[in-house]
C-alpha cells in the first residue's frame, strides 16, 4: 500500500465504557495506537480485543461466561472485580470540597 502506517504507546484518558454487563472505569490507561494513512478510518478495537465484542443482539449484553473466562485469565482479582459490575462501590466526590480540604489541611 501506499499509505504511512504509524504506531505508538501512550497514556491517553478513556471515558466509563460500558459493554452489556461490563463496566470499564474512567481513567487513563496505557493505549497502543495505531494509525493508518491520514487516521480516517473505523476503529478496530473488537481486533484487539475480541472479548469485548461477542455481543448477544437479543439482548444487547457481551457473553457473560466467555467474556468473564477471557478477563479472569488476563486481569488480577481487583482488576477484574473492578470490571466486572460486582464490585459496585460508588464514591462520589466533589472537586470543590476537595480543594477547600485542602486548604485547611
Amino acid at each position: 500500500m501506499t499509505y504511512s502506517a504509524a504506531a505508538v504507546l501512550k497514556d491517553d484518558v478513556f471515558p466509563v465504557k460500558q459493554y452489556g454487563n461490563i463496566v470499564l472505569p474512567q481513567g487513563k490507561y496505557k493505549a497502543y495506537e495505531i494509525v493508518l494513512g491520514e487516521g480516517e478510518g473505523h476503529n478496530w478495537w473488537c481486533v484487539m480485543f475480541p472479548p469485548l465484542c461477542f455481543i448477544d443482539i437479543t439482548k444487547g449484553e457481551a457473553s457473560i461466561e466467555k467474556t468473564s473466562k477471557e478477563m479472569e485469565n488476563v486481569l488480577t482479582k481487583d482488576e477484574f472485580n473492578a470490571v466486572d459490575g460486582s464490585d459496585n462501590k460508588m464514591v462520589i466526590k466533589f472537586k470543590i470540597i476537595e480543594i477547600i480540604k485542602d486548604i485547611f489541611n
